[in-house]
């Protein structure tokens, strides 16, 4: 497994560690969360990333095709966080996203 043990384990505590904050707390004070969040998240998918790219270049089976529908995935999801912001306005599209990389998969 290319993906170290640490990094695994730290983006399932950031991934379970979200959604009980924004339960727990009054939307106040979880709004606060959203932005640090965020940039993990963006530190999460460029490290999966460089995993995914890392395979891709050792051409292990089938890595070209995952590379692709995580990059497609993260360019729709980056998409839908420039439209809730008003940067751009296109629509979201993060459900098309995650249909067409089930699709692929």
């Amino acid at each position: 497994m290319d993906i170290p043990q640490g990094f695994l384990r730290f983006s399932q505590v950031i991934g379970l560690c979200f959604p009980v904050i924004t339960i727990i707390l009054v939307e106040k004070y979880s709004n606060l969360f959203f932005i640090p969040y965020e940039i993990i998240g963006i530190f999460i998918l460029v490290t999966l990333l460089i995993v995914l790219a890392k395979a891709l270049l050792k051409k292990r089976e089938s890595s070209f095709l995952v590379f692709s529908a995580v990059l497609f995935v993260i360019l729709i999801a980056g998409n839908d966080i420039l439209n809730s912001y008003g940067i751009i306005s296109i629509g979201y599209y993060i459900p098309l996203g995650v249909f067409l990389f089930k699709l692929m998969d």
